[in-house]
């Protein structure tokens, strides 16, 4: 996505500012949002200019002055957006305190927070990073002009979600695009309603937890005995174990130098991390960049409890296919030829032990195993898969 040059961000040409000045928030003029002063002061530009943004609010929307602005007009939904997960990064900090071994993220050193905002929090977003402009994260940019929209799925949605979720959904890797994307039909917004946006007000331990996500029940609503896989599987497998197709995958990252290692393209079979919120016994998983040195960076020097979470965490990737390479057999072959272990055949599709002893020796990546002990699915297969 190009950069914007600084004055294309706050620019309205002659022919955009009488549709913006003629819509809901035009009424409002610009200081009513941004402050500073509308007046003139003698003749010098520069001496008006200084003057005119003196007190200026770059970003009306932000927490620390949505109470002045959106909440006027909106007074749930901004209390609740600005207690929203695409307000806070609620799931993150959890699991950085708990991988720490202190009760919250404030227990941590001070130098730990600053990172945090510093590195993390900055891709977070303002109800303007919404609805008027590009995400921060992506040096911002007005959508249309000023006007205030519905977020924009390329600009917006993917602006911050594109290097798994977009390039998954678009099917700009080689793996075929989602089913689900349809351009100039369907959007993100069609799943991810404004109700699970903009929250509601509840703070919840991680994404997962949050019980207003969709659901591929939703709209299938009778999927449950559409054929024999939906019958025998129905409740045990998540969609995702049948239906996506290989996902990117990263092994480790430290804070404020950028991904270790580069990320890869894989697909696993893991046992359900998150009992708790998905009732599934297996499901997709993916390996996210974790290591117990990640935030040395911040001084951390090591995550004292770092195996107290799985580092191959539930996944739902955004690649949806009936037909994939579990699903589509020959002809002439048994219907779960494609995905039931017999001897080596279709070992690569799970979470082994053997595998992930492979893949990350101790000796590279301590913690890794035991981490990960809960995940791997050695003991909930019939023995005579692994043979």
């Amino acid at each position: 996505m190009p950069q914007l040059a600084a004055w294309e961000k706050v620019f309205m040409s002659p022919d955009q500012l009488p549709v913006f000045q003629q819509s809901a928030h035009g009424e409002l003029s610009c200081d009513g949002c941004h402050k500073g002063n509308t007046e003139l002061r003698g003749e010098n530009s520069q001496e008006n200019m200084d003057f005119a943004h003196t007190g200026l609010i770059a970003e009306p929307s932000s927490k620390e002055h949505v109470d002045e602005t959106c909440r006027y007009c909106h007074p749930n939904i901004s209390a609740n957006g600005m207690n929203s997960m695409h307000s806070n990064l609620w799931g993150e900090k959890n699991f950085l305190a708990q991988r720490a071994g202190v009760r919250n993220i404030n227990a941590l050193p001070p130098s730990v927070e600053e990172g945090y905002n510093r590195d993390c929090f900055k891709c977070h977003t303002t109800c303007g990073d919404c609805h008027v402009t590009r995400p921060n994260a992506v040096k911002s940019g007005f959508l249309n002009s000023h006007l205030f929209q519905k977020p924009d799925r390329d600009l917006n949605c993917i602006a911050c979600h594109g290097s798994r979720v977009g390039e998954e959904f678009k099917g700009e890797r080689d793996a075929k695009r989602d089913v689900h994307y349809i351009p100039g039909a369907m959007n993100c917004t069609d799943c991810h309603n404004e109700v699970e946006m903009h929250g509601n007000g509840t703070e919840y331990p991680h994404r997962f937890a949050v019980d207003m996500l969709p659901q591929c029940e939703d709209c299938h609503q009778e999927a449950d005995t559409a054929n024999t896989y939906h019958q025998t599987h129905w409740g045990d497998l998540s969609c995702t174990v049948c239906h996506s197709q290989e996902y990117k995958n990263c092994n480790s990252c430290h804070a404020g130098e950028g991904i270790a290692e580069p990320s890869y393209i894989d697909f696993k079979i893991g046992l359900n991390p998150l009992p708790e919120e998905r009732s599934y016994q297996f499901v997709t998983v993916r390996h996210i960049p974790i290591a117990k040195d990640t935030y040395k960076n911040w001084g951390l020097a090591e995550l004292a409890n770092y195996t107290s979470l799985p580092t191959w965490k539930y996944a739902v990737p955004h690649n949806i296919q009936r037909w994939t390479i579990r699903t589509e057999v020959d002809s002439t072959a048994a219907c779960f030829s494609n995905c039931h272990i017999e001897g080596t055949q279709n070992r690569e599709f799970y979470l082994l032990q053997d595998s992930l002893e492979a893949h990350f020796p101790e000796d590279q990546y301590p913690g890794e195993i035991e981490a990960n002990s809960g995940v791997v699915v050695d003991n909930a297969l019939p023995p005579e898969w692994l043979q």
